[in-house]
């Protein structure tokens, strides 16, 4: 392999992966100013009480806000509930 082809490669790989880092940083920003518009809407707070009423409220305010997103609850062992919103 002569020094012009590995170099031409390796300049192939470094736009790629700056390519790849900046797209990711844009949607992760994207996301983030997404996420910052819908968690004042969905009325919960941490430390709140969540009946079965309530979180089918946030699962429509969550379906309503964008059609690609699902909220789910967790509860853990000392009944805890977390809210994680995600992607269909």
């Amino acid at each position: 392999m002569t020094s012009s082809i590995w170099l031409n490669d390796l300049a192939s790989y470094v736009l790629q992966a700056a390519l790849l880092v900046g797209v990711g940083a844009l949607l992760a920003r994207l996301f983030r100013l997404r996420a910052c518009t819908l968690f004042p809407q969905l009325g919960v707070h941490i430390g709140d009480m969540i009946t079965e009423q309530v979180a089918q409220q946030v699962r429509q305010m969550v379906s309503n806000f964008d059609a690609q997103f699902r909220a789910t609850f967790h509860t853990d062992e000392k009944g805890n509930v977390t809210l994680v919103i995600v992607g269909r």
